[in-house]
């Protein structure tokens, strides 16, 4: 059994013209010492599904189907004071700003001895746990660092120490939501070398959303490629490289600036909205090798190969 198992995830927002829907059956799993990419451009629904699996969605949202299993349990039965106890300790999060993810009132020690407090109340080396924590992340002067308040700190440090926070309960998934958006190249170079020695090293489990092709092709072993809400491409970081299959990835693939001075095709048009009403497959309006079908019937995500897509290309 998948240390996690998400299957057919729906869910929308109740607003007020009514529910509008956002995630159409969301499926994929995940073993302990891989990282899944989740992949797709701006609104495309990554954090949003991310975000279910702590159920941290906003007061409108509402998961019409589906199940989240980790381990051996189903996480969307389960109660808040119960979810408190997993998050942090089970599964922790990496959000995408450490700028403002730290509380600026307090010291790093404090922000770290209070998670370990609370997922590990019987701990009597609190210190030297949060002290580990931080050398594991490769801080210099560790010991000086946990004296130090937020506003001290670079945004790469911060970034540690927000990982730092992970390893100190020894999270089995961590789920890093675009970790690397708000620093320079050679810090996200480190935090992404980082991460992936922490999944080599403690098997841990890692969803990486992103819209950086790089940082796929460099740390992934499994790639998902989102479009309006759905998962239109799934399959290993590998296959997905040499042989992309959905027009929607190949067309990512050509959008990305290369060493050579080729010319980039941008994806023409817009992602749909949420009140946007596109009957067949969402990318029909922007897909080149669009045919009748694609404009009156969406097609399911099935086995190619290597693969799982959704494309009537491929049925």
């Amino acid at each position: 059994m998948s240390l996690l198992d998400v299957k057919n995830l729906n869910l929308g927002f109740n607003l007020s013209q009514g529910f509008k829907q956002v995630l159409y059956d969301v499926s994929f799993s995940l073993d302990k010492g891989k990282m899944l990419a989740i992949v797709g451009e701006s609104g495309c629904g990554k954090t949003l599904t991310a975000m279910s699996i702590l159920n941290l969605l906003p007061k409108n949202a509402e998961i019409k189907e589906g199940n989240i299993f980790f381990k051996e349990y189903n996480l969307l039965e389960k109660k808040e004071f119960q979810l408190q106890k997993i998050r942090g300790k089970n599964i922790a999060l990496i959000p995408q700003d450490p700028m403002t993810s730290l509380n600026p009132l307090y010291t790093i020690e404090n922000q770290i001895v209070e998670i370990i407090k609370t997922h590990r109340p019987n701990e009597k080396k609190i210190k030297e746990i949060a002290l580990k924590s931080l050398k594991d992340v490769k801080i210099p002067n560790p010991e000086e660092r946990l004296k130090s308040y937020p506003h001290e700190l670079s945004g790469g440090m911060k970034q540690r120490i927000i990982i730092a926070m992970a390893l100190a309960c020894n999270a089995d998934l961590i789920i890093a939501d675009e970790p690397t958006t708000a620093l320079d190249v050679t810090v996200q170079a480190q935090i992404m070398k980082l991460l992936k020695e922490i999944k080599e090293t403690k098997n841990t489990a890692i969803i990486l959303i992103t819209h950086d092709l790089g940082l796929v092709f460099e740390n992934a072993d499994y790639v998902a490629v989102m479009y309006a809400g759905r998962i239109v491409e799934y399959s290993s970081k590998k296959e997905l490289f040499e042989n992309p299959k959905h027009p929607y990835t190949k067309a990512l693939f050509n959008s990305i600036p290369d060493i050579i001075g080729e010319k980039l095709i941008p994806i023409e048009g817009q992602p749909p909205s949420i009140n946007d009403s596109i009957l067949g497959c969402p990318f029909n309006p922007r897909c080149k090798y669009v045919m009748d079908i694609c404009t009156q019937k969406n097609p399911e995500l099935l086995k190619n190969n290597e693969s799982m897509v959704s494309c009537w290309l491929n049925s």
